[in-house]
């Protein structure tokens, strides 16, 4: 216990050295450390039910495949963009409550090229590999009925429902290919007899299946392989070969098939089953805390809205009112920040939590000074900011109530924002300071010369084994050579003298 004591004494030394040389006002140093108080009181705030409901939820759309119908407009990267595909979907959607036949709108106007080919389909698919706010709606679409227009966030979708059919999990296959893409009707059938012959030998002796794939395969990816690809499930190969690779037996071997890349034939190694329902639930859990997840903001969105109503915050929409009318005349600019970030309208409330009143000027501060001429976007930008801002400040609310009445989170806090200290400061003053100490470090050679000297007879050089005497002398003179011009025997030697010698 004294040991204990007189190393949690100097521990606490060392951290009141740290805060006096000021590293724990470091913007770096802070920067770290509300992450780490973001991380660590995000289990507590976490509602474990809410996703757990949406994990089951996903795993009850994986026991099913639906074949899936959409008209689409992409986003784009400008808010500009965004509003042409809202209007182009909205007068697409008008156009089928009125009667108008979804495949041809979709061979006219999807943007989504491969489906819009076929009128608007896509082949059956899996849950799991759409966005979220696409997979929900497609996977309870009646047969035949017209989705509302749906946003996902890469465009706008009109979805039309198809049919259904029990999930076939996932296959693992080898393929030859022989490619016809860009190829004219010489090179297309010289492919097809190539495929023919190559299938003639498989079919005879499976077992040279993946010695012809290495040699002959066009798809060099899993020639090197074998032809082995990665396994897949429904919906992630084009059609042609997503339907033979699941119709044939494990251990078989197709008939050539063609697809829009060229001539196959598959050999099926493995079916693999859907996943249970606790390995599955799990895999979700892990996956919708993913940014990329739609559900992530999600989950994001409850929680604040459970805080919110702990805290009794909400907006001032009032003031937000206020703030679109002062826009709509030149958007966000100098005078919009003279007014709502130094002037007195930055005094006016825009959130109010626990009885406090937020200043819309530390909201306004938040948006840095960007400016934004197109008053729709500049509202747009309002609104999103606002947002984020909002639930940033009931979350904080949330993290200062448990750092006040939850001990273990307090101290846990406590303890890692000590040792970073502690490492910080060790650095500076300790490690680095030995590091780049050259007199110190000389000072301390010289007085230690004797402990670096050979006290036995030893040998320093290089240790070469060749073929013979004669290559031995060859070597002898070449070094000299090297050692003369400086260069890297080494390097050379193993060279010049490949095969020949082991140095």
């Amino acid at each position: 216990l004294d040991e204990y004591v007189e190393m949690f004494k100097l521990y606490k030394m060392k951290v009141a050295d740290a805060k006096a040389s000021g590293l724990d006002t470091l913007a770096s140093f802070r920067k770290e450390m509300e992450q780490y108080r973001h991380d660590l009181a995000a289990p507590y705030m976490a509602d474990s039910a809410y996703m757990y409901r949406l994990a089951e939820e996903a795993y009850g759309r994986s026991r099913k495949e639906v074949d899936a119908y959409h008209i689409m407009t992409f986003k784009g990267r400008t808010l500009e963009s965004k509003r042409q595909a809202r209007h182009l979907i909205d007068s697409l959607k008008q156009a089928l409550d009125n009667g108008a036949d979804f495949a041809e709108l979709a061979t006219k106007y999807s943007q989504d090229r491969r489906s819009a080919a076929q009128g608007g389909r896509m082949g059956y698919i899996a849950a799991g590999q759409y966005p979220y706010s696409f997979e929900v709606v497609d996977f309870a679409l009646p047969e035949g009925q017209i989705s509302d227009i749906v946003e996902s966030p890469v465009g706008y979708h009109i979805l039309k429902g198809g049919k259904a059919r029990p999930a076939r999990g996932k296959v693992k296959v080898e393929h030859i290919l022989k490619l016809t893409r860009g190829k004219d009707e010489a090179g297309k059938a010289a492919a097809k007899a190539s495929i023919d012959s190559i299938y003639a030998v498989v079919a005879a002796n499976p077992d040279q299946f993946e010695e012809l794939a290495k040699n002959l395969s066009e798809d060099p990816g899993s020639a090197r392989q074998g032809g082995l690809l990665p396994t897949f499930g429904v919906g992630e190969m084009v059609a042609e070969f997503d339907s033979v690779a699941f119709a044939i037996p494990v251990n078989s071997i197709s008939r050539p098939f063609e697809s829009a890349f060229g001539y196959h034939i598959i050999k099926k190694l493995e079916e693999i089953a859907p996943a249970d329902k606790d390995h599955y639930i799990k895999t979700q859990l892990r996956a919708m805390t993913s940014p990329r997840d739609e559900r992530s903001k999600m989950i994001t969105r409850h929680i604040t809205d459970n805080l919110a109503s702990k805290h009794k915050a909400s907006i001032n929409r009032s003031t937000l009112a206020m703030m679109n009318e002062a826009i709509k005349a030149n958007g966000i600019d100098s005078l919009f920040y003279a007014s709502w970030r130094d002037g007195a309208n930055g005094n006016i409330s825009i959130a109010e939590i626990d009885g406090k009143k937020i200043p819309a000027r530390q909201f306004v501060e938040t948006l840095k000074g960007r400016k934004e001429s197109n008053v729709l976007d500049a509202a747009e930008m309002l609104e999103n900011s606002l947002d984020s801002f909002y639930s940033d400040q009931v979350i904080d609310a949330e993290e200062n109530l448990l750092y006040n009445t939850v001990p273990d989170y307090r101290n846990l806090l406590k303890e890692y924002t000590d040792g970073s200290l502690l490492y910080e400061v060790s650095v500076r003053k300790v490690w680095d300071k030995a590091a780049k100490d050259e007199k110190g470090l000389n000072d301390y050679f010289q007085a230690h010369r004797d402990d670096y000297k050979w006290t036995e007879p030893h040998v320093k050089g290089l240790f070469v084994q060749t073929l013979n005497d004669s290559v031995a002398d060859l070597i002898r003179a070449r070094v000299k050579e090297l050692q003369a011009a400086n260069q890297d025997v080494i390097t050379a030697i193993r060279k010049e003298f490949k095969n020949q010698a082991a140095i």
